[in-house]
């Protein structure tokens, strides 16, 4: 609500907050807004950036993951991701995309957290409008759990022992 009604109340918020805690700067880790917050969350961060640099302060910001068939998809349905990477992208300081949940429950379709084509497809997808010195990749250091008679009951591992574990029992496991 903030991010389109008060947006300058907030960035200074922030700005303020960094001042006061002495970090170097902020990570905007805003996830799954819906398309029409587009525009605002663009202005936002836009505005965010550029009271934090006057302060000397960085910004980064998180993205989920995008690729071109996952955006040819939105275009069909008419829809845009919140994220205006060619807006955002050359702004900010950082620009860290979220290159995991290629499969992630709850979901009727199973598969890995990622693969390292879907990562390429990924990092490719934003280095068409975010300068490469500025992407920062964020890799899945969790395990899915799924439950293959109803997938939608599987759930994220985060437990190395357990995954180990679980592994052992697999038909492709260490074991």
């Amino acid at each position: 609500e903030m991010i389109k009604n008060r947006p300058k109340e907030l960035a200074e918020h922030f700005v303020a907050e960094a001042e006061k805690s002495g970090v170097a700067g902020v990570d905007v880790d805003y996830e799954g807004f819906p398309g029409e917050m587009r525009d605002a969350y663009t202005d936002f961060v836009c505005m965010l950036t550029e009271k934090m640099h006057s302060a000397g302060k960085m910004v980064s910001i998180c993205v989920g993951p995008l690729e071109e068939r996952v955006a040819g998809y939105h275009k069909r349905l008419n829809q845009v991701p919140f994220v205006d990477a060619h807006r955002i992208g050359p702004v900010v300081d950082q620009f860290r995309i979220l290159c995991y949940d290629m499969y992630v429950p709850p979901s009727i379709f199973v598969g890995p957290t990622a693969t390292v084509p879907w990562i390429h497809d990924v990092l490719s997808y934003f280095r068409k409008s975010v300068p490469k010195e500025k992407i920062i990749a964020g890799l899945s250091i969790h395990s899915i759990d799924w439950n293959m008679s109803d997938p939608k009951k599987s759930c994220a591992l985060y437990d190395h022992d357990r995954i180990v574990e679980l592994s052992k029992k697999s038909i492709c496991g260490m074991g």
